[in-house]
């Protein structure tokens, strides 16, 4: 693990007591890269340290496991925030997975009517698939 990028907490971070936004990566088998991302959904800068950092380096993501601020506004803002920057877009030839957890509440509601149609309009004329998986308890 090595820290890619690191800058000063959004304001919304900062009243928790976090320092520092930050970018970590990993190196994994196969040539394969793991970022993992603190940062607050709705500061621009987020989105611009991400493009920076990954995607001009590695290209945009393909596999996104969102697991933040559990609210459907901030979904919305996350989603907004990866497609207009490019961190996620259709990229011929591969694949694209995107998670989330504790998808309940308004944010199963978000994902639903708001975020599917917006990545299905980015991937238009690609298959694509929906699902839920209920994993009920802490599984880990």
């Amino acid at each position: 693990r090595h820290v890619a990028a690191s800058w000063a907490a959004s304001p919304l971070r900062a009243k928790h007591g976090r320092m520092n936004d930050y970018i970590n990566s990993y190196e994994g088998p196969r040539g394969n890269r793991v970022h993992y991302l603190a940062g607050d959904v709705f500061e621009p800068a987020t989105y611009d340290h991400l493009r920076r950092v990954v995607v001009t380096r590695d290209g945009p993501m393909n596999l996104v496991f969102s697991d933040g601020c559990h609210e459907g506004r901030a979904l919305s803002a996350e989603i907004n925030g990866l497609l207009s920057q490019g961190i996620i877009s259709a990229k011929r030839g591969e694949d694209f997975v995107m998670l989330w957890d504790d998808c309940d509440r308004d944010v199963r509601q978000v994902v639903i009517s708001t975020i599917l149609p917006q990545l299905r309009a980015e991937f238009a004329g690609r298959a694509t698939c929906s699902g839920m998986l209920v994993m009920p308890g802490w599984i880990g």
